[in-house]
C-alpha cells in the first residue's frame, strides 16, 4: 500500500506457475497490464494547487441531488483515487458508501486497513449481511461480488466473474440502481477495461446521478472514458473536484433520512 501511495500503478499477485493454458492466460494478462501501464505518463500531479475545473457541459439534470447511497469503483490507480475522494468527505458524511477495487483477494484486507488510515470515514472489509450505515465505507472483499439488499444490507455472492472481474463494479452498480433507483449516486474512477460502464448506465437510466473521473487525472482513463462514450456519465471531473462537487450538489437537495433505505 505504501508503494501504491508513492506512485505504483497496480498490484499483481505472484503467479503460482506459467505452464499450461491457465499459465498462458495469466502471462498474457500480466503482459497486457504492463503494456497499458507503460503508456501512462510519469507526472507528479500537484492536485492541492490545481486550478478549479470547468465542466464540459455534460449536465442532464439540475444540480440538486438527494442520494441515499454512494457507490464507487476503480481498477488501476484506484487506491490513491479512493483516498483522495473519500479523504475530501467530512467525518459526518451522511451517506453509506460501498466500493469495489480490482485487486487480488490476498490484498483486500490490507487495502481496507490502509484506506481506513488515510480518510476520516471508517472503512471496513464487507461481510455478508453487514448493514449499510451512514458514513461507513464498506469494501468488497476479493473474489466475491458485492450487492446491496432491499433491507439495507450488503450481500456477497460467488457468481461467475463479470468481464473477468469478481468483485465487479457492474454487479454493484446494477444492484444500487435496482434498490435505490433515482436515489443512487455512482462514481467510476480510474481503471482499464469497461467494468462498471453498464451498471453506471443503469443508475443514470433510473434517474440517479453518475460521476466519472476526468482524463486529466485518471491514471488509466479506460473505465471512465468508456462510461462517457456510452452516455452513462452525468459529468466528468478531475479526482480532486469529485467530493466537493458531490457535497455542493447534496447541499442543495434535502437531507437524507437516517434510514439508508427510507424514501
Amino acid at each position: 500500500m505504501n508503494a501504491l501511495r508513492s506512485g505504483a500503478l497496480s498490484v499483481i499477485e505472484k503467479p503460482q506457475g506459467l505452464t499450461g493454458s491457465a499459465g498462458t492466460a495469466v502471462a498474457q494478462g500480466i503482459a497486457t497490464q504492463l503494456y497499458i501501464m507503460s503508456q501512462v505518463p510519469v507526472i507528479r500531479r500537484r492536485l492541492m494547487q490545481a486550478e478549479p475545473f470547468r465542466h464540459r457541459g455534460m449536465w442532464s439534470r439540475p444540480l440538486a441531488i438527494h442520494p441515499r447511497i454512494l457507490a464507487m469503483a476503480a481498477s488501476t490507480g484506484g487506491p490513491t483515487a479512493f483516498a483522495r475522494v473519500l479523504g475530501d468527505l467530512p467525518p459526518d458524511f451522511t451517506l453509506p458508501v460501498v466500493l469495489v477495487q480490482h485487486m487480488g483477494q490476498s490484498f483486500m484486507e490490507g487495502f481496507a486497513q490502509w484506506l481506513d488510515q488515510q480518510v476520516a470515514l471508517p472503512v471496513r472489509l464487507a461481510q455478508h449481511g453487514m448493514p449499510l450505515e451512514r458514513g461507513l465505507v464498506l469494501v468488497a472483499p476479493g473474489n466475491r461480488h458485492m450487492t446491496v439488499g432491499t433491507r439495507g444490507e450488503v450481500l456477497l455472492h460467488d457468481a461467475a466473474p463479470v468481464q473477468g472481474q469478481r468483485p465487479s463494479a457492474d454487479v454493484l452498480f446494477s444492484s444500487v440502481a435496482r434498490v435505490f433507483g433515482a436515489d443512487g449516486l455512482g462514481v467510476l474512477l480510474t481503471g482499464m477495461g469497461e467494468d462498471g460502464v453498464e451498471g453506471l448506465g443503469r443508475i443514470r437510466a433510473r434517474g440517479g446521478y453518475t460521476v466519472v473521473e476526468d482524463r486529466s487525472t485518471a491514471v488509466i482513463h479506460g473505465m471512465p472514458g468508456a462510461a462517457e462514450r456510452a452516455g452513462a456519465a452525468c459529468i466528468s471531473l478531475p479526482v480532486h473536484e469529485i467530493a466537493p462537487h458531490i457535497l455542493r450538489a447534496m447541499a442543495v437537495g434535502p437531507v437524507p433520512s437516517q434510514d439508508p433505505l427510507a424514501g
